[in-house]
């Protein structure tokens, strides 16, 4: 589910704290994770809500390698859930694989190369923010995301910027796959200029298709049965933006625009213009502790979808706006704390869904104390709120749901 991301979050500064205070520097690093925890509402219903106990078994290895011009990293965890009460109606127990890597090479100068690639497979792999579905989908869920990057300095003050990226989405369940297994490919090109005073500045285009892959029919309209590539689309991006450095521990960028999409299989070939923002701001205000927040607005995926249309026009997809916030603080040579805080706002396009919105909000709170270099023990909280006012189907998906987990992480 989408909120494991900011557990995550939170288990990677903790980890990243455990790394530091090894103090040595060998290329590989293990840790284990071992949690407990308490989930008022596991199937995120609004009615007749399951609260389980549980726990989790998260072991993970790492391996780094730097040389003069390449750096290259490769990471894996996997993580067991059990469930006092059964979330799935088949099994007590989630697994999830998750499997990064990455590859930075420096030609020369002027010239460099970024690659990086993120694989997961089991009941909870969005470990990004996607928020295509809110709810719990259960199944051995796959996505992957790949990007390659090239940076080129033409010039002292001008260079380039090409890339490629790449996300693969394949649920276990047939009623999520017709709405959400696809393939979106994203290339872009930017244009960048540094100026005098710390920034650089960008002009960028970029091109997106996004192919829906089920081959399932997901609904019916006037002109008959809709198909599950009628979601499919073109999507073309014009943005300027900048990056600014105010001072060495404060740092931001901004980038906006419009994208102009083109559903060009749906029943009413629908296309449309929406704006396009990215922006963010990170602040080390102190040793081992920062700020940082962020706001973004785009078209996104959505599992939102009417089986009987009235109309020619389905639901092709949300207009999402997102905000968040979140601080890591050293409380004492031993004791860290962060407090992560994200709110969703999705506005749907199409169908009889169109213009009804959806709004996600997560409250994460977190402590870690360091008992030993190789030993830190673990408390968080986290909550999840959805409001709905969506009129398709008979289920609210509206729900409360709050976790609270204790544990420790081994590492070496």
């Amino acid at each position: 589910m989408a909120s494991v991301g900011v557990l995550a979050l939170g288990a990677a500064v903790f980890q990243t704290s455990n790394a530091q205070g090894i103090g040595d520097s060998k290329p590989w690093t293990i840790s284990a994770a071992l949690r407990g925890f308490y989930d008022d509402n596991v199937t995120t219903a609004n009615q007749n809500e399951i609260d389980t106990l549980g726990f989790e078994i998260s072991p993970s290895v790492g391996f780094s390698a730097g040389l003069d011009q390449t750096t290259f990293s490769l990471a894996y965890t996997y993580s067991y859930k059990w469930y006092d009460e059964n979330p799935n109606f088949d099994n007590h127990d989630d697994q999830t694989h998750t499997f990064l890597a990455s590859l930075t090479h420096a030609f020369n100068e002027r010239t460099s190369i970024d690659v990086k690639d993120s694989f997961a497979i089991g009941q909870e792999p969005d470990l990004d923010e996607n928020y295509a579905s809110f709810q719990r989908l259960s199944g051995n869920n796959i996505r992957n995301y790949g990007a390659v990057k090239l940076n080129h300095q033409i010039t002292p003050i001008f260079g380039m910027e090409v890339g490629y990226d790449n996300s693969f989405f394949d649920y276990d369940s047939d009623a999520n796959s017709g709405l959400l297994d696809r393939i979106e490919q994203r290339g872009h090109l930017d244009g960048r200029w540094s100026l005098a005073n710390n920034s650089v500045a960008f002009l960028g285009y970029a091109f997106e298709n996004g192919s829906y892959t089920a081959d399932q029919i997901i609904g019916v309209s006037l002109s008959g049965p809709v198909m599950s590539d009628a979601r499919d689309y073109n999507a073309h991006y014009g943005y300027v933006g900048i990056e600014h450095t105010f001072r060495p521990d404060l740092s931001g960028s901004i980038r906006g625009g419009a994208r102009f999409s083109d559903y060009y299989n749906s029943p009413d070939d629908e296309s449309s213009v929406s704006p396009y923002l990215q922006a963010s701001l990170r602040y080390m205000y102190a040793q081992d502790s920062f700020f940082q927040m962020g706001l973004s607005y785009d078209r996104s995926a959505t599992d939102a979808y009417a089986r009987v249309e009235t109309g020619e026009s389905i639901t092709t997809d949300a207009d999402a706006m997102q905000v968040y916030a979140s601080v890591s603080h050293k409380i004492t040579p031993d004791l860290t704390g962060s407090l992560i805080g994200t709110f969703q706002n999705n506005t749907y396009n199409g169908g009889r869904a169109d213009g009804d919105k959806e709004q996600y909000y997560i409250l994460s709170a977190a402590l870690s104390y360091q008992f030993t270099p190789n030993i830190a023990g673990t408390l968080s909280y986290n909550y999840d709120h959805v409001e709905s006012d969506l009129v398709i189907g008979l289920v609210d998906r509206s729900y409360n749901r709050n976790r609270v987990f204790l544990g420790a992480v081994f590492s070496y």
